[in-house]
């Protein structure tokens, strides 16, 4: 694989993107999102920083997902800030950005290899860094909670991130920002 082809070019319309799709996680995550109780929130937010570091690779998807969760935080708090849960913001980014030179091969093993990605990165961030931070700000009795969600969550993220992926929406984003 050439060094050349995965390169980000950092113009003017990628900026532009990047900054879209922090605002469409910061809507998703904090504006259109179901609170199920105190600790579990079911949204679509992370699909954005998935695809983001897909498209734009693990820098950019890391500073989206990282910006987008400080932000979010100051626009509609929903609790202390945990620098855990920020950086957990930040890996749903890395982590797919890091393998996205995988996705290859007929449609069927690229959506396999899509729903890998995502379910190690979610098992990373949901039962890690964020379960991490959320047992540290409020203890041990959250842990079944949000092993309900990492379990609804992901599949829904697969199959978002997997549809999304092999829309036309990669191609142009990838032909306008000369990714590919």
């Amino acid at each position: 694989m050439s060094g050349k082809k995965n390169r980000v070019t950092w113009n003017t319309k990628t900026i532009t993107i990047l900054g879209m799709m922090i605002a469409l996680t910061i809507v998703l995550t904090r504006m259109l999102a179901i609170n199920i109780g105190g600790y579990v929130r079911l949204s679509a937010g992370s699909v954005c920083t998935i695809l983001t570091g897909l498209w734009f690779g693990p820098v950019a998807g890391g500073v989206a997902g990282a910006i987008a969760d400080m932000l979010g935080l100051l626009i509609a708090p929903s609790g202390t800030w945990m620098p855990l849960i920020t950086i957990s913001a930040a890996l749903w980014g890395v982590i797919p950005g890091l393998f996205a030179g995988t996705i290859y091969g007929t449609s069927r093993q690229k959506t396999f290899r899509l729903c890998l990605i995502v379910i190690c990165t979610s098992l990373v961030c949901q039962l890690g860094f964020t379960l991490a931070g959320l047992v540290i700000l409020y203890g041990w009795g959250i842990i079944p909670a949000r092993i309900l969600q990492f379990a609804g969550s992901t599949p829904l993220y697969c199959v978002l991130v997997s549809l999304l992926y092999a829309s036309p929406v990669t191609g142009i984003v990838r032909t306008e920002t000369g990714i590919a």
